[in-house]
């Protein structure tokens, strides 16, 4: 479902230039996850994934915020923390305006959720 590294970092991904418009490629996904991933997953103790929808009109936008699941004194937590984010249908992918987080986006190639 979701891309798991063995070693997990607070911070974020290596590929990572800050904040601006990014493309989810690779065996990891193709797509930012739309359901709870739960804390340390994605290669971080920090799991961002969108509380909302993408947009299915290609060439249109929409404005969501991305959860981040994290643990709290030992215990999961879904939703510690939000980041807001704006994505666009580009016909066969979307791209997404994402912001500097303490964590990371997680990406997935499941089906969306309509």
């Amino acid at each position: 479902y979701y891309f798991d590294n063995v070693t997990y970092s607070l911070y974020h991904a290596i590929d990572w230039v800050g904040t601006g418009w990014y493309k989810f490629v690779g065996p990891e996904g193709h797509r930012m996850a739309d359901k709870p991933v739960g804390p340390k997953h994605c290669g971080s103790e920090n799991s961002g994934w969108i509380n909302g929808s993408h947009p299915t009109t290609p060439g249109s936008s929409t404005n969501v915020s991305v959860c981040f699941d994290c643990e709290e004194e030992d215990s999961p937590k879904e939703c510690c923390f939000i980041k807001e984010a704006t994505i666009t249908n580009c016909g066969q992918y979307f791209v997404y305006f994402l912001q500097q987080v303490y964590g990371r986006y997680c990406a997935t190639n499941d089906s969306l959720e309509q």
